[in-house]
């Protein structure tokens, strides 16, 4: 959406500040927890924050095509890994914590191989595709004078290069970690897991030249000119784009470097860092309280008002609720009372009218036939007397 919209955002050069600080921030946010995570999955969930803010701060600084370029390489290489994940986990019956690894790269051999050119992608090593596309980033904050997030973006790259480093060579490498039973049950994924994950390990090796090079001339830079526009002028020259690229490539270095000393080298020495920093690293390990803090803040907070607003609904809603049935019931007992005393009384009075109107009238009927001979006569007469009437007037 920035880079669709980056003619609205270039109008603010505070809003693309925003933009670039609130990535970078996310960028070393996220890589500092992935750092201690123990969670094979949960690493990599982390790393993909981390990546995430990367292509943010790309955006700030208005490297738009360096940023779409990042997400479309690292669709490549973090669709690898976390694949290779799931073989793993696959391979060790559900096992997900890498302390209980080790030793895995003889047992599944692809495996591990796919997994690595994922961790070497991602950390930027040359010529796999995250380093095409996170050296354009880093090339054009420094090229723009962005100095600080050049700084910022280095950080990340050093601290993505060794925590993917950490989790291969405690997955894949050293001595075994597994319990017996784990360790006899063992084995690769078949082909129909292990096939998609070439496909994406051959897109993470070549992706980054088909995609973007030479760099700020590749294809995508074509593909995305019409929108983004052409480079501008301040494209780096030669000498200093291949000392950027060099800069780039010994940041990715240390870390590897660092992570292979201390989870491959010297295990006991990255245990008594933990141990000497453990304020530090329980911090990490717990995500900065992050967690904890939204359940004070946000979620505890939802709940009392939750429970209040439960209270008025049972007390008050179903109260007005309960008052019109009740209210619906002191009606039909009134109408009740109604019907039981006077309508009833009304009726009593009628029935009794009618009682003595039949009491009198059946005096009529005497049963004599001149009786009844005279009614005739009589009413003969008046028949004739209103006939008369009629006529006459």
């Amino acid at each position: 959406m920035i880079v669709r919209n980056h003619v609205i955002f270039d109008l603010s050069p505070v809003a693309m500040s925003v933009v670039a600080y609130v990535g970078g921030a996310t960028a070393l946010f996220a890589a500092t927890i992935g750092l201690v995570q123990t969670d094979i999955k949960r690493v990599l969930a982390y790393s993909t924050v981390s990546q995430l803010g990367y292509m943010f701060l790309g955006c700030g600084i208005g490297a738009y095509t360096a940023a779409v370029f990042h997400v479309m390489t690292h669709a490549f290489f973090k669709a690898l890994l976390f694949l290779s994940a799931g073989s793993v986990i696959h391979a060790l019956s559900g096992e997900q914590d890498i302390r209980k690894m080790g030793g895995l790269s003889k047992k599944i051999p692809w495996t591990y191989r796919l997994f690595l050119i994922g961790t070497i992608a991602i950390a930027g090593l040359p010529p796999l595709a995250g380093f095409w596309s996170k050296d354009e980033i880093m090339g054009h904050a420094f090229v723009h004078h962005h100095f600080l997030l050049y700084g910022i973006a280095a950080t990340g790259a050093l601290l993505t290069s060794f925590y993917m480093f950490r989790l291969t060579y405690l997955t894949f490498y050293g001595a075994s970690r597994m319990d017996h039973h784990t360790e006899e049950h063992v084995h690769e994924s078949p082909m129909v897991m292990i096939g998609p994950l070439m496909a994406l390990g051959l897109l993470s090796v070549v992706g980054g030249v088909m995609l973007g090079f030479p760099p700020e001339h590749g294809w995508l830079h074509q593909f995305l000119a019409p929108v983004v526009g052409a480079p501008g002028e301040h494209e780096a020259s030669l000498g200093l784009m291949v000392l950027l690229m060099s800069g780039a490539t010994a940041v990715a270095l240390i870390g590897w470097g660092l992570a292979h000393y201390l989870y491959h080298v010297s295990p006991q020495t990255a245990d008594g860092w933990a141990a000497k920093f453990s304020g530090a690293y329980a911090m990490l390990l717990n995500k900065y309280y992050v967690d904890e803090l939204y359940d004070v803040i946000v979620v505890e907070p939802l709940k009392r008002l939750g429970n209040i607003l439960d209270w008025f609904d049972r007390t008050v809603v179903d109260g007005v609720v309960r008052g019109v049935g009740h209210m619906a019931d002191w009606g039909s007992a009134g109408s009740t009372w109604i019907e039981k005393h006077i309508v009833y009384a009304g009726l009593n009075v009628i029935g009794y009218g009618n009682h003595l109107a039949a009491r009198q009238g059946r005096k009529m009927q005497s049963g004599m036939v001149h009786h009844y001979a005279a009614l005739i006569v009589a009413g003969l007469f008046l028949l004739a007397l209103v006939v008369q009437f009629i006529v006459q007037y």
